[in-house]
Formats: structure tokens, C-alpha cells, sequence
């Protein structure tokens, strides 16, 4: 999804819940896939203390797309 304003395009970047409601599973599932290495990891656009996690939808649509394939390396936490 992107909008345009004041001459410039901005893609609308998809946090968990929404990943959760594409993927059609629950929102903690978004958690363990991306632990698991199931699932690309989000950006972080947080701060530490108010961490926020976003995925770019193309990266999940091109995830998707290529059958969902296991991660090469999963987030250590």
C-alpha cells in the first residue's frame, strides 16, 4: 500500500497484527516464526525502551510468493 502527498510516495509498512491477519494466524505465531527463522525478520524502527517491529508488505508478499521458504538465518532472542 503506498500514498502519495506533497509530491512524494511512502509505503505503509504492516506491524504484526497485520501480518498475523495476512498470514491468517494468530499475532504471538508472528513471534515464534520469526524465532524460529519461519518468517523474514521486521525492521526495527523503535527505540529501545518502545521497540516496534514492521515488515515492508512487498517483503511479505515476495516471501509468499516464493512458498513461504524457511529463513537462513533466525533472530537470536
Amino acid at each position: 500500500m503506498t500514498f502519495e502527498g506533497y509530491g512524494v510516495m511512502s509505503t505503509v509498512l504492516l506491524d504484526k497484527l497485520a501480518v498475523a491477519r495476512q498470514l491468517q494466524v494468530h499475532k504471538n505465531t508472528i513471534d515464534a516464526m520469526v524465532r524460529d527463522g519461519r518468517l523474514p525478520k521486521p525492521l526495527d524502527i523503535g527505540t529501545p525502551n518502545a521497540p516496534k517491529h514492521r515488515w515492508h508488505p512487498d517483503v511479505i508478499q515476495e516471501w509468499i510468493d516464493a512458498g513461504c521458504p524457511r529463513q537462513t538465518s533466525a533472530a537470536t532472542n
